[in-house]
């Protein structure tokens, strides 16, 4: 209990998480700006990027992401800094184009991916009980209504008063994105990795 007082901090937040986070993706700029000035390629960068920035950033991101957009504001200004490092851009040019080229998702897409996963393994019948048990499907009177129908979308719950406790929960954002993506067929592709590269491709996209 302890411990999870530590890394929730006070009031049960994700200040005392994100701090440490923070430190780490640090760490990892400073890995690849000094690759950088001994002239690693930009392809290198790019691939080392993943090593040691954003399997830090990706590590737990569907339970932290549910912090405040403040704090994730702190992780994409990170994010923004690892890719004019990698793109060879000024101090304070927009990184949006060149975070695109170099495939890269931000820090909010990355949550939405993560989510999305989770969702894709609810709708194939593989995400734990006790997650799958927060979704539930919309009731048709057709009996010829089947799990995998376009149509058989999840119900989203009226959220609560509260920003916090209501929207910005799992309950809500999954049950959102599961519809979505029914929405755009993209739960019919034939595996998960497939799922993931599709879905990737249209986050990039927008």
């Amino acid at each position: 209990m302890k411990y999870l007082g530590i890394i929730f901090g006070h009031k049960l937040t994700w200040k005392h998480h994100i701090s440490e986070l923070r430190t780490k993706l640090g760490r990892g700029i400073g890995i690849l700006s000094k690759l950088k000035r001994h002239k690693m390629p930009n392809k290198s960068l790019n691939g080392l990027y993943y090593s040691v920035f954003q399997c830090h950033l990706s590590y737990g991101i569907t339970s932290w992401g549910f912090t405040t957009k403040e704090n994730r504001d702190k992780l994409q200004n990170l994010q923004n800094k690892c890719v004019r490092v990698i793109g060879n851009l000024k101090r304070d040019e927009n990184t949006d184009l060149t975070r695109k080229i170099l495939g890269i998702l931000s820090v909010d897409q990355l949550w939405q991916l993560e989510i999305a996963k989770n969702m894709w393994d609810f709708e194939n019948l593989n995400l734990p009980c006790a997650l799958a048990d927060l979704f539930q499907y919309i009731q048709h009177d057709s009996a010829a209504q089947t799990r995998s129908c376009t149509n058989n979308l999840v119900s989203v719950s009226r959220p609560m008063i509260t920003e916090t406790h209501g929207r910005n929960c799992l309950t809500f954002i999954g049950a959102k994105i599961l519809n979505e993506l029914k929405l755009l067929e993209l739960f019919k592709t034939p595996s998960k990795e497939k799922f993931v590269k599709e879905y990737t491709k249209l986050l990039l996209a927008s």
